[in-house]
């Protein structure tokens, strides 16, 4: 085998190193504000995500818009729906030699609708 092979070869591997590591940012009540003792009709699971990516500059937590973007996708998902209630949000941060991170928000939690008052509270 060449040298001229070897020496790219041995040069790329670290390029191609990487590590991905998940966390869990937290359980939360509601995405919306719902007058008290309003009603609301749960409209089944959902999850919504959106992914940020850079080069040479780390990212290790979304920011607020990322996290309303990844709160709307879910919303997105069910029609009729205002509101995520009893959701999760976790981060997953991927790293491949310092030149690529991406950052990937991801929610899941329960999509819902508010009920006008007077109205049943019948699932669909």
């Amino acid at each position: 085998m060449s040298y001229k092979l070897v020496i790219p070869i041995i040069l790329s591997i670290p390029l191609l190193s990487g590590c991905t590591q998940q966390f869990f940012t937290g359980f939360h009540a509601q995405s919306h504000f719902d007058y008290p003792n309003s009603n609301i009709r749960p409209l089944g699971q959902v999850q919504g995500e959106i992914s940020k990516t850079s080069f040479f500059t780390p990212i290790f937590s979304p920011d607020g818009t990322m996290k309303r973007q990844a709160i709307e996708n879910a919303i997105s998902k069910k029609s009729g729906a205002d509101m995520l209630v009893n959701y999760t949000t976790e981060n997953y941060v991927s790293s491949y030699f310092i030149i690529f991170n991406k950052l990937r928000h991801v929610v899941v939690g329960t999509a819902a609708e508010t009920v006008d008052i007077g109205d049943h509270l019948e699932t669909k």
